[in-house]
């Protein structure tokens, strides 16, 4: 095992339990690449394009809740997710912890990018009920990602180095706020936020244990959490006004449920 494995190891054991904290970055996307890796070179990704199912395309028409219809059609996604390495990991209390840890870095860049994408869509607004809700976002996240890194005693981030998979996901926001009207920056959000939640309703139903994650899992797939709807709420409002296509709406919001999945799935169990 090398030092970097073996810190992260130990670092991984140190802090399940008490890791509160959700997604992050702290370098442009343009400034990270894929080379996370295990003793003995091998990547923890294992490649954007695995087992990538389509959106489910239940045919139903799309309402003025646009929110609602955009969820029941990525639900393949959503399938593909909870059936993840890491999301099955934490649920059996399985999961490798130096792949735990190497999924906690990464979701703290995560974290950091998605305030700066966020940022991009705010500075395009002077002012209104949007430009509040992205303001927000981008103290939310960015307070997410510092945590991560506190807790994982982590003083330079642009030192990490994200996968594939959590790249492309990343990029997927930035495109959205860059090339879009800064609603889709919302859009795009929706996935993260109400995703893990549900995940967290599934796995209660299932009555698993979590063994040593059982903290983590507790506070980061709490089934009460609705912090989504208010976004939501802001999408279906800006849908019946006529400002959002509904199909690229779906474009943005099923690559984001998708790079989840495929975040998840990235790590070896």
């Amino acid at each position: 095992m090398n030092g970097m494995c073996i810190v992260l190891f130990i670092l991984a054991f140190a802090s399940i339990g008490t890791c509160q904290s959700v997604q992050s970055t702290a370098r442009t996307p343009e400034c990270l690449h894929f080379s996370s890796k295990t003793s003995g070179n091998n990547h923890i990704s294992q490649g954007f394009g695995k087992r990538i199912p389509k959106p489910t395309g239940t045919g139903h028409e799309c309402s003025h809740n646009l929110s609602h219809w955009l969820w029941h059609e990525t639900e393949n996604f959503r399938t593909w997710a909870m059936n993840s390495t890491f999301v099955t990991g934490v649920r059996d209390g399985t999961l490798h912890p130096t792949s735990f840890g190497i999924f906690m870095l990464q979701d703290a860049i995560f974290c950091l990018e998605m305030s700066k994408s966020f940022q991009v869509a705010a500075n395009q607004l002077s002012n209104g009920s949007l430009k509040s809700l992205l303001e927000h976002e981008v103290k939310s996240y960015k307070r997410c990602g510092d945590e991560l890194l506190t807790e994982w005693h982590i003083r330079n981030a642009p030192a990490i180095v994200v996968g594939a998979e959590c790249q492309e996901y990343i990029d997927n926001h930035v495109n959205a706020t860059r090339d879009e009207h800064p609603i889709y920056g919302i859009v795009a959000a929706i996935p993260c936020l109400r995703l893990w939640p549900w995940i967290g309703q599934q796995i209660n139903l299932q009555n698993h244990q979590y063994g040593v994650y059982t903290d983590w899992v507790n506070y980061n797939f709490d089934p009460t959490y609705d912090g989504y709807k208010k976004l939501e709420v802001m999408t279906n409002e800006f849908y019946a006004k006529g400002l959002i296509d509904k199909d690229k709406a779906l474009h943005y919001y099923a690559k984001s449920i998708e790079g989840e999945a495929a975040f998840f799935d990235s790590v070896k169990p």
